[in-house]
């Protein structure tokens, strides 16, 4: 008589029981590997924009053959292709130091421009993020500012952030305050003296404002400050990509901008000013020179947490 022997079940319990131990050996080594991988995401650690090819300082750059001020010929040069920035500029701005009478803060880069006069037309953008609001006077935190009694920044309303001009009279307010904390936004403020328009962005929400309250300036501008002070705090924050235009730019071209993201290049190169990306020092790269001068600034390349590429 022969004899059957049969090894499959006791094969397949024999694998069951290694898949088991498998699962026991190695499976917290896997939750943990997770967990350790979503902390990392959480902190701006792990990300696609951390770890994108990034684009290094002074790498874009707008070209004048004719030199500064000129428009003949001017073109733009460089890889730019709109790549995320290497470094953003830090802002830990305090009042308890002042080294210009009137500022408003002890952290700020100021530089010389063409912008000068009355009520000429002139746009504003940036990138901005700011980890919170200290409630305090009729308005907060200055992030631009021309030498004159007269500045834009963001005010604590609402549980936000709304967009606002300090001036004179203090008469104009922007976007409500829906804008978050801790996430970069894009910031935009366009003026045509034409019908005293005031057309104010965050991010690819806009509206229209008119002010008859007029400005004068004599060339100078801070960013990160103010220059007579409007009952502000000191700004506390990241800036980057800071572009300005002697023009009024139109609503199309803000959103233009915008979609560019945070490393985007100047849209109206006949108007441009100047433009300071901020990747790691505080140059002029509109071949105007209107190189800044950084007073307590620092430089990050720890900055993607809370930026998200905008998308049409």
């Amino acid at each position: 008589m022969k004899h059957v022997i049969r090894t499959g079940t006791r094969n397949n319990s024999r694998k069951a029981q290694s898949a088991m131990e498998y699962l026991t050996t190695y499976g917290w080594a896997i939750i943990v590997i997770v967990v350790v991988l979503a902390v990392m995401y959480s902190l701006g650690l792990f990300s696609f924009s951390t770890y994108a090819a990034r684009a290094t300082p002074g790498s874009c750059q707008v070209v004048r053959p004719e030199g500064a001020g000129s428009v003949d010929l001017i073109g733009i040069t460089g890889a730019c292709n709109n790549a995320e920035p290497e470094y953003v500029a830090v802002f830990n701005g305090s009042t308890t130091y002042n080294p210009v009478p009137g500022f408003s803060s002890s952290t700020y880069i100021t530089a010389n421009t063409a912008i000068s006069g009355s009520n000429y037309p002139f746009t504003i953008t940036m990138w901005v993020k700011i980890p919170t609001l200290v409630p305090g006077g009729s308005w907060t935190e200055p992030l631009f500012g021309f030498n004159s009694y007269q500045a834009f920044g963001f005010l604590a309303s609402g549980g936000g952030l709304v967009l606002h001009r300090c001036s004179s009279a203090d008469t104009s307010a922007g976007l409500p305050g829906v804008t978050q904390y801790n996430v970069w936004h894009f910031i935009a403020v366009s003026f045509n003296p034409a019908n005293d328009n005031y057309l104010w962005q965050i991010d690819n929400n806009e509206v229209n404002v008119t002010n008859t309250n007029s400005w004068n300036t004599n060339n100078n501008v801070v960013i990160g400050a103010q220059y007579m002070d409007c009952d502000g705090n000191p700004f506390v924050g990241y800036i980057s990509n800071v572009q300005l235009y002697n023009s009024s730019l139109s609503s199309s071209q803000l959103q233009a901008l915008y979609y560019e993201g945070i490393g985007g290049k100047p849209i109206d190169l006949m108007n441009l000013t100047a433009w300071w990306p901020l990747n790691g020092n505080a140059h002029d790269y509109s071949g105007d020179a209107y190189n800044g001068t950084a007073v307590g600034v620092t430089y990050t390349s720890a900055w993607s947490k809370g930026y998200t590429r905008p998308t049409p």
